[in-house]
């Protein structure tokens, strides 16, 4: 797989999250929106960097899609998240809780 860095992990999983395919874009503000303010920083660099390593693309200006293999990666991404929130829900801690 592709070496990604943390922030561009949590973009690739946020566009796996809402579907994003190769047929949809979303802009940038959409983008910025649905991730946390403490991810907001360094934003446009992480998306320059994506698109340097070939996993989205610049589809008009401040909007984006998936490659073929950036849909791959944001799915795989996603499917890991959440695989990863039920193994924890299924856990004993999960059911102790207050």
């Amino acid at each position: 797989m592709i070496d990604l860095n943390d922030e561009e992990k949590i973009i690739m999983e946020m566009f796996g999250k809402l579907d994003i395919s190769q047929n949809k874009n979303v802009e940038f503000e959409t983008i910025q929106k649905k991730l946390k303010q403490k991810h907001h920083a360094n934003l446009r660099k992480n998306i320059s960097g994506l698109i340097s390593k070939g996993l989205i693309r610049l589809y008009r200006n401040n909007n984006y899609s998936l490659t073929d293999e950036g849909l791959r990666v944001a799915h795989l991404l996603w499917e890991k998240t959440m695989a990863s929130i039920n193994r924890w829900i299924d856990s004993p801690d999960f059911l102790s809780l207050p």
